[in-house]
């Protein structure tokens, strides 16, 4: 397989969780506007029961969070044409690239952004492999496919379609939205329940956004998996934490800001128990009824309001 493994410096993608710290599709512009800025309003991801019939489509929308990916030294190309395609701005959620050609994300020697490839020949869900430089959307799936060179066992992950606004991923899979550069690009990755970590692959881990959770390989490195840990968004904390309003965590250096706070179960009377003065809160009551498809009773170890 041609290509190369990343150095261990990516956690979630487009891969997994909203400043561009950190994140390989970075943050989420779909309401934000643009990169760099953040809103308590960001657009959101919604996820389906994992075990749901994944062959019909559904809308979900997405958190950005995922980490800064080093594609280290690019492979030798020999200048084929097929690699050497300027970055265009096309939209992976309209495939607006034109007949024969697809628009992809790249991390690769042409930049970071989105760009018309010509596609391979492999369906969603088949193995493939990048046929140029690593995680550059030149790869050997076909049409709206993108080989996700972050698993283990590198296979044609779908990319989101519908719009920025209101994506669209089959049932199962939530659409996790990033920057890639200035373009906003989308993965369907599997949804996941915080409290149910079983539900992803060994490599992978649930990923809590605001709105939904997704299985995404970590690099815990990169992300704050500590309470009291400054953060924007849910996703850029790690396994087994999320960002609530950092008045309500323990430790954290700004009240007015957001911090990570350990994820707890509300029906566990041990839950939180590591805290002086923090209980477990449901997630809905830090963050909002209606803020995804979590179990009642996923919440933060949180100080009372």
């Amino acid at each position: 397989m041609s290509g190369h493994r990343p150095r261990a410096t990516f956690a979630l993608l487009l891969l997994v969780g909203c400043v561009r710290t950190n994140a390989a599709f970075g943050e989420d512009a779909a309401s934000t506007g643009g990169p760099g800025s953040t809103s308590s309003s960001d657009a959101t991801t919604q996820s389906t029961n994992p075990t749901d019939d994944p062959s019909t489509p559904e809308t979900t929308g997405g958190n950005p969070t995922d980490p800064v990916l080093d594609v280290g030294e690019p492979d030798t190309t020999d200048g084929d044409s097929l690699c050497e395609v300027p970055l265009s701005g096309c939209s992976t959620f309209l495939q607006d690239c034109g007949e024969g050609k697809a628009c992809r994300p790249t991390l690769g020697a042409q930049g970071e952004g989105t760009r018309c490839v010509i596609p391979g020949d492999e369906p969603i869900d088949a193995e493939c492999e990048p046929l140029c430089n690593f995680a550059d959307g030149i790869d050997t799936c076909k049409g709206a496919g993108f080989c996700d060179v972050f698993s283990d066992d590198p296979t044609c992950i779908q990319l989101c379609g519908g719009t920025v606004e209101e994506p669209e991923c089959p049932k199962g899979r939530t659409c996790l939205r990033r920057f890639i550069g200035d373009d906003i690009v989308g993965l369907c990755r599997t949804s996941c329940r915080p409290l149910n970590p079983e539900e992803c692959e060994q490599d992978e881990a649930c990923i809590v956004t605001r709105q939904g959770a997704v299985c995404a390989p970590v690099d815990e490195a990169l992300f704050p998996a500590a309470h009291g840990a400054p953060c924007s968004d849910a996703g850029l904390c790690g396994f087994g934490f999320v960002c609530i309003d950092g008045g309500r965590v323990e430790g954290c250096p700004d009240e007015n800001g957001q911090c990570c706070a350990e994820q707890c179960d509300t029906m566990d009377p041990s839950a939180c128990s590591d805290f002086a003065d923090s209980s477990c809160v449901s997630y809905n009551e830090l963050e909002g009824l209606g803020i995804g498809p979590f179990d009642a009773s996923f919440g933060g170890c949180a100080l009372p309001s």
